[in-house]
């Protein structure tokens, strides 16, 4: 799996941002300490697999989905462009509404979320493109 792009609408402290992954190429983001690197790793992973319910953040005193949640008022959102075996996906999760969609950027966007469901309909978007 690549990683293409990363949107953030709005996580954290961070509203309106992308970073874009180059193919056949290491990617580094080097940038000053309280910039953002670490919440852009967390957003990636969260797109992927979400929040567990009862993650603690780092302080203990708010889950790790509740210490992501924008002081701005935007929607709590994310994005993500991946190529997974030859297919272009979108990830698109609404953390706020716990939501979320796949869809096929080779088929005009088909909405593809059904397959990266479970048996009864639980989010396996991160299992099944990571096998994690």
């Amino acid at each position: 799996m690549w990683v293409e792009k990363v949107e953030l609408t709005s996580y954290g402290a961070i509203q309106g941002e992308s970073i874009v992954f180059s193919e056949d190429k290491i990617n580094l983001v080097v940038e000053p300490n309280e910039y953002g690197k670490t919440t852009m790793a967390t957003a990636i992973w969260s797109i992927l697999f979400d929040f567990a319910l009862d993650q603690k953040a780092e302080d203990e005193r708010l889950t790790a989905k509740d210490a992501r949640q924008p002081k701005s008022g935007l929607p709590y959102m994310a994005k993500m462009d991946i190529n997974h075996k030859h297919k272009r996906l979108t990830i698109v999760r609404n953390f706020a509404e716990g939501t979320y969609q796949v869809l096929d950027r080779d088929h005009r966007d088909a909405d593809i979320t059904r397959e990266y469901q479970g048996a009864n309909g639980e989010d396996e978007i991160g299992l099944k493109l990571t096998g994690m």
